[in-house]
């Protein structure tokens, strides 16, 4: 295992350790784009591997001490993992037999869970979220309309690069502006004409941005890329926008109660993630048309 190996598997535990967000904390330090960081990640033969070379080192050493300590100690390539260790992490409970409880009813499942749901509120327990995976159908689909530079996408008419954008708000005010974090064409997505034609969705007028929080988790999560249709402001009930409100870029599924409009997040827990109600605070940037995520 040679020294860009040895960093690369260091990368893979510290993003591993500083858990969501991770890869936006990792290119902050070394002052990169996250689809960059991303690109450090892959491993070797992929074609857009970044090698860590002695300067990200040095930031990733100064912004994280000890990430690489392991790695400089060992050459040997990582074992995989045993058997038992994934049969433990799979099935958490080892005094419970999995088997037993999976031959439950549902009737009973559902119990069973609204009672950990209790103990684990009663024991103030946090819960870190873990993505969970589309339907192999849902993956299909998006992957037909989604494509990366890395595929081919640039080069397929088929495709327009929509490049990220940081939005860029102010409280009190309705309007908005777009600073673009990649040179057009780094951290871009490539997505469908011909989806967008059936979006009626103007591919001059569409931005994508990442996500920033947990508020709208189990869907979308931290550093996920959303795409913003901002001629999408008829407002409709149960559907997700973008909103400035109080000067805060926020996504929120739009719900309509006794005449008002109310911004949910899809979180729920409600103690951190109450409704909001719209007011004059509140201005719709755009509807949220895509959801596009790196990691599954």
């Amino acid at each position: 295992m040679d020294k860009f190996e040895r960093r690369r598997q260091a990368l893979i535990r510290l993003k591993e350790d500083l858990g969501w967000g991770a890869i936006a904390k990792i290119a902050a330090a070394i002052g990169k784009e996250p689809s960059y960081v991303s690109r450090m990640l892959y491993p070797d033969g992929k074609a857009g591997r970044k090698r860590i070379g002695e300067d990200s080192a040095e930031l990733l050493s100064r912004h994280f001490p000890g990430w690489l300590e392991e790695a400089e100690h060992s050459s040997a390539v990582a074992q995989p993992p045993k058997l038992e260790a994934i049969a433990g992490k799979a099935w958490p409970f080892p005094s419970l037999p999995e088997r037993e409880v999976r031959s439950l009813s549902s009737d009973d499942l559902k119990r069973l869970e609204g009672a950990i749901a209790l103990a684990m509120a009663q024991l103030k327990l946090k819960v870190v979220p873990v993505p969970s995976a589309l339907p192999s159908k849902q993956q299909d689909a998006l992957s037909s309309i989604v494509r990366l530079a890395e595929d081919g996408a640039a080069n397929d008419p088929e495709y327009i690069a929509i490049p990220l954008k940081k939005v860029k708000i102010r409280a009190g005010i309705a309007g908005f502006s777009l600073d673009q974090t990649g040179d057009g064409t780094t951290g871009a997505i490539y997505v469908s004409r011909t989806w967008l034609a059936k979006k009626s969705a103007n591919p001059k007028k569409v931005f994508a941005s990442r996500i920033g929080g947990l508020s709208m988790w189990p869907r979308a999560h931290e550093d996920d890329i959303v795409l913003i249709d901002p001629m999408g402001t008829d407002p409709r009930d149960g559907k997700v926008y973008a909103f400035n409100h109080e000067g805060e870029f926020t996504l929120k599924r739009l719900k309509r109660k006794l005449n008002k409009w109310y911004l949910h997040s899809d979180n729920p827990d409600r103690t951190q993630y109450p409704p909001i109600m719209a007011d004059e605070r509140t201005f719709m940037i755009g509807r949220a048309i895509l959801l596009h995520a790196e990691e599954i």
